[in-house]
C-alpha cells in the first residue's frame, strides 16, 4: 500500500483485518475500566473541601487576588486517586520567586503540607505539594489565563466526542503507569499534549466521532497506539487540530535538527508554540506505544479467556 509522505506505514484504520472478537472485549474493557475510575460524587467532595483549605491560605495572603482551577478538576478528566489539582492564582504583581516562597512558607507554617517543592527551572514556574489531609497533590502558579483557555477548550470537545472521555482516562492511567505522564522529570506527555493527541487523532479517524458501540473504543486505542507509536513519520511531518492537518516541521520551524525524533504538536491555542518538543522521551513512549499495539492486535488471543486491558497496561488495582 503507498502511503502519504506524512505516514511511514498505513494507520491501522487502514489495514484488511478481520476482528477475532478480540477489539470488541477491548472495548468493552475500556467501558468498564472508565465506570470504576472516572470520578464520583464523594472524589469531587473531597476534592472540593481540600481545595477549599488551600484557597483560605492563598487568600490571606492576598486578599485581592482571584484563584482559579484548571487542568483535569476543571474538566472533570481526572483519576482521583492519582491526579493533581492545578491551580491559577490571578492578581496584579504576583508571579516571582519571592511570592513563590512566601506562598511556600505559609503552607508549612499552616499545616496544611510539611514539604513543598518549587520547580523554578521549568518553562513556567510551579509550586508543588501535598496536601496533608486529604492526601491530594496540588501544582500552583500565577497569572497565566492560556490555562483557562485550554481547559475551556478540552470540555468543549470532551462533550463532542462521547468516546473522548473513556479514551482520554485509559490513556493518562497508561502513561502514568509507565512513569510518562510528566515533562519536566521524565520527558513523558503531559495531560494538554494527550489531549491535543487524541483529539487529532479523533479528527482524522473514520469512526472517531462514532465509537460507543460495537468495538469503536477498542479500534480507536489500537489506532491511537499504532498511528503515534509507528504510522506518523514525526522527523518530518508535525500534527495541526486546524482542520485536522499534517505540516512539515521545517516549515513551522518546529524541527529540532539535533532532535528530529521528537513529535510535533500545533498548541490549538498558540499555533506557534509546539507542545510536543518537551517531550524528550518519545522515542520510548514510541516503542512502549507500538509493543502494546503489536500485543493487542498482532498477539495469541482466545476470546474472553484474558483481560486484555490489564494484560498490557500494568493498572494497579489500588493504584487507580
Amino acid at each position: 500500500m503507498t502511503c502519504a509522505p506524512w505516514f511511514r506505514e498505513p494507520p491501522f484504520w487502514l489495514w484488511s483485518w478481520q476482528d477475532d472478537g478480540r477489539m470488541t472485549q477491548l472495548h468493552q474493557e475500556i467501558q468498564d475500566f472508565y465506570e470504576r475510575v472516572r470520578p464520583k460524587q464523594n472524589d469531587e467532595n473531597l476534592r472540593e473541601r481540600a481545595l477549599e483549605r488551600v484557597k483560605l491560605v492563598i487568600t490571606a495572603l492576598w486578599p485581592s487576588c482571584d484563584v482559579k482551577v484548571f487542568g483535569s478538576f476543571a474538566t472533570g478528566l481526572y483519576l482521583p486517586k492519582v491526579s493533581d489539582i492545578d491551580i491559577l492564582i490571578l492578581g496584579d504583581g504576583l508571579g516571582n520567586n519571592g511570592h513563590f516562597r512566601t506562598l511556600s512558607a505559609a503552607f508549612r507554617s499552616s499545616g496544611i503540607t510539611k514539604y513543598v517543592e518549587f520547580v523554578g527551572r521549568a518553562k513556567v514556574p510551579i509550586l508543588k505539594f501535598r496536601e496533608e489531609q486529604s492526601g491530594i497533590h496540588f501544582d500552583i502558579r500565577f497569572n497565566l489565563n492560556q490555562e483557562l483557555r485550554a481547559a475551556e477548550l478540552i470540555s468543549s470537545i470532551h462533550a463532542s466526542y462521547p468516546c473522548f472521555a473513556p479514551l482520554y482516562l485509559v490513556l493518562k492511567a497508561y502513561l502514568q503507569a509507565k512513569y510518562l505522564n510528566e515533562v519536566y522529570h521524565t520527558g513523558g506527555i503531559n495531560s494538554y499534549t494527550l489531549f491535543v493527541m487524541l483529539y487529532f487523532l479523533l479528527q482524522v479517524h473514520p469512526d472517531g466521532a462514532q465509537a460507543l458501540t460495537n468495538s469503536g473504543l477498542g479500534f480507536l486505542l489500537a489506532g491511537f497506539l499504532q498511528f503515534y507509536g509507528e504510522s506518523l513519520n514525526v522527523q518530518d511531518y508535525g500534527i495541526s487540530c486546524s482542520g485536522a492537518q499534517f505540516f512539515l516541521k521545517l516549515q513551522k520551524n518546529f524541527k529540532d535538527p539535533w532532535k528530529p525524533y521528537l513529535l510535533a504538536v500545533e498548541d490549538p491555542l498558540l499555533p506557534t508554540n509546539d507542545i510536543g518538543k518537551s517531550s524528550f522521551n518519545f522515542p520510548k513512549i514510541q516503542a512502549i506505544f507500538k509493543k502494546t499495539f503489536d500485543f493487542l492486535v498482532l498477539g495469541h488471543f482466545q476470546k474472553g479467556s484474558t483481560h486484555m486491558l490489564m494484560q498490557v497496561l500494568p493498572f494497579q488495582s489500588t493504584a487507580f
